[in-house]
């Protein structure tokens, strides 16, 4: 059979057929280990599901041998370069792993490393003392975050405008390997092939511009800095990066990689150059920096339990006696959040912000050194939320795997709305008061990610450098503590998850959520304390031993005893120890802990005049909140919504 060169438009189609059978494989794969691996251990994989799809695609299709259905779509074939031999089986495997293992690994390397970097205590980084030298750590913060937003996406235009020109080598992976296509069809578009090469000459020349303006900002920021004894922290954007719609499939893309394979882009070669070039000048035309803010928020679920105290009360008392004590550190009762699964009473609500109020405090949140306050108290977030729910689309919300999770739980057509927006709602709370960085847990990087969707959004749709992007601080969790019933699930107020902590009517609820008796509040007596240890589960093997695999629930009790006292396993002495013994002495070791809680707790409610927000010290923080009439001008405004 004669081969002969493949096409671009060929190439292009091919490889769109493929993402979207790789898209149909994600998609099953996440129902799949919904049902088979619970709720939980789905929302830690969704983020690689993408990942293990396109590995198990082309393992099945490339490593082999075969055509993808893609490539069998439009009859092309996997030569070595233009040899026309099929590419030797570690060509293939290198060309999977850089496909699709690489930039998860890349992606993952990078942002461990910024993790690293932002979180206060980090002392060295790659031999370096970071500690004390706030410039060193900037530097680090600022080469990372370039090579992440920068350096590969413009390397991946760059690319994809030299193949639009030469024809060959669509992906950097195929390039590396050397693997081309050859294709069984002889006839040859050439109205086609030029419109793919202006496209590509007009590219690299919005690239160039971009580099140029870039490297012109760079240079003048440095000296500026040299001329200056200041060490006030550069904050260097990214390239910009801007998406276009497609005329004819309707889809936003990079306008380098369109990969719907139409060829009527006008719109798109004009835009190139008047928007691309008006918005790399503004974007390196003037720097704003952004002071360093920490925000977090906590939802009044009245009576915090210990595994709310060691996931996130004290992860965030360890930041407040470790983070520079010029930055502003703030931390919001986020009583409308407590609401998005439902109406609950006002008295209860107020008696739940309360005592989580309270309990903060109890628990070491100094308000003169965080900036305590309650969400509701500032209605500009509220404003803000409405005005983000504009950039925003519900299809994107409907996907994230939080609501995907807790809509199960309510009959069909009772989803209250307040879960879809609540995203909206947590990016308003963080962008109102132009935070720069969240310490949350895993679980919520996806909602981080939407949130500086939102924020680059706005900027862009309102023509203004506003609201920077946050940066996400994954909290240390001192102990991941389990359930003292049930040892194979995390200890929270009920079986139910997330909507137990709402004592709220059910009626939409497929479910009852039950309540978890063995749960330790920061507030329990020392009766109680004893008492539920005692009835904590165990087994009869004997003498304490530390073996999650064969022993759980005792393993899990050694947890959080050395959770409590702050002391390694390996430097526990229980070798004599019966499970009673274990018990009675995890019960004194959470009865020391919790007794300066419960008396701070219990002083507090009988004075409760002390229970008050730091709203006065808000009000002096005007520079934080945004300005409703100032941010957005009605012209624009009213542009934007016609």
């Amino acid at each position: 059979m004669n081969t002969y060169v493949a096409e671009i438009g060929e190439i292009v189609r091919s490889h769109r057929r493929d993402d979207e059978y790789i898209d149909e494989i994600a998609d099953r794969l996440s129902k799949i280990s919904k049902e088979l691996l619970g709720q939980r251990t789905w929302i830690r994989w969704f983020p690689y599901l993408k990942t293990i799809s396109s590995v198990l695609y082309y393992s099945s299709t490339v490593v082999i041998g075969n055509q993808t259905l893609g490539e069998e779509y439009v009859h092309l074939f996997e030569s070595d370069g233009l040899q026309r031999v099929v590419p030797s089986i570690p060509s293939r495997l290198s060309f999977v792993f850089l496909h699709s293992v690489f930039p998860l690994i890349s992606n993952y390397l990078i942002q461990k490393a910024e993790s690293t970097l932002i979180h206060p205590s980090t002392d060295q980084f790659l031999g370096i003392r970071i500690r004390d030298n706030r410039k060193a750590r900037q530097s680090f913060l600022d080469v990372f975050h370039w090579l992440r937003t920068t350096l590969f996406p413009q390397l991946q235009r760059a690319h994809i405008a030299v193949f639009y020109i030469t024809g060959a080598y669509y992906s950097i992976a195929r390039r590396v390997t050397g693997i081309r296509f050859l294709s069984a069809s002889a006839h040859s578009d050439i109205p086609a092939l030029k419109v793919y090469r202006f496209l590509g000459y007009v590219t690299l020349i919005q690239l160039s511009i971009s580099i140029l303006l870039f490297s012109f900002s760079w240079i003048k920021q440095e000296n500026q800095t040299k001329k200056t004894s200041s060490s006030k922290d550069l904050d260097v954007d990214s390239l910009p990066h801007p998406t276009f719609q497609c005329s004819i499939c309707l889809e936003n893309r990079n306008p380098s990689a369109l990969f719907c394979g139409h060829l009527e882009m006008t719109p798109l070669s004009m835009n190139l150059f008047t928007y691309g070039y008006k918005v790399a000048s503004r974007h390196f035309s003037s720097n704003h920096p952004h002071p360093t803010i920490y925000f977090t928020g906590i939802q009044p679920t009245g009576i915090p339990h210990l595994g709310n105290f060691f996931g996130s009360i004290e992860p965030w008392t360890d930041l407040q006696n470790t983070v520079d004590q010029n930055i502003l550190m703030m931390l919001s009762v986020v009583d409308q959040h407590a609401i998005s699964l439902g109406p609950l009473p006002a008295e209860q609500l107020r008696r739940n912000t309360r005592q989580m109020t309270a309990s903060l405090i109890a628990c070491g949140v100094d308000p003169e050194r965080t900036l305590l306050f309650r969400q509701s108290d500032v209605p500009q977030i509220a404003q803000l939320s409405w005005i983000l729910g504009s950039l925003q689309t519900t299809s994107k919300l409907a996907r994230l795997p939080q609501y995907k999770e807790k809509q199960e739980r309510f009959k069909k057509g009772d989803i209250p709305v307040g879960l879809l927006t609540y995203p909206l709602l947590q990016a308003a709370d963080v962008l109102t008061f132009k935070a720069t960085t969240v310490p949350v847990g895993e679980d919520q990087s996806q909602h981080l990610n939407l949130l500086g969707g939102l924020a680059y959004a706005f900027n862009k749709t309102y023509q203004t450098e506003l609201f920077p992007i946050p940066k996400q601080l994954t909290r240390e969790i001192n102990a991941r503590i389990r359930s003292l019933r049930d040892p194979e699930k995390k200890m929270s107020k009920s079986s139910g998850g997330e909507r137990s902590r709402i004592e709220n009517a059910f009626a939409t609820l497929t479910t009852l959520p039950k309540v978890d008796s063995l749960l330790f509040q920061i507030i329990d007596s020392r009766e109680k304390i004893f008492e539920k240890c005692q009835k904590a589960q165990s087994d009869t093997g004997g003498l304490v031993t530390y073996d999650k695999e064969n022993r759980l629930a005792v393993s899990n009790m050694l947890d959080l005893y050395s959770a409590v006292t702050k002391i390694p396993i390996a430097e526990i002495d229980f070798s004599t120890w019966t499970t009673l013994q274990l018990k009675m002495n995890l019960a004194e070791a959470i009865d020391k802990k919790l007794a300066p809680i419960r008396e701070k707790f219990e002083d507090l409610e009988k004075n409760r005049e002390n229970v008050v927000f730091t709203m006065e010290d808000l009000e002096k923080q005007k520079c934080c909140i945004y300005n409703l009439e100032r941010l957005i001008p009605y012209a624009n405004l009213k542009n934007a919504l016609q």
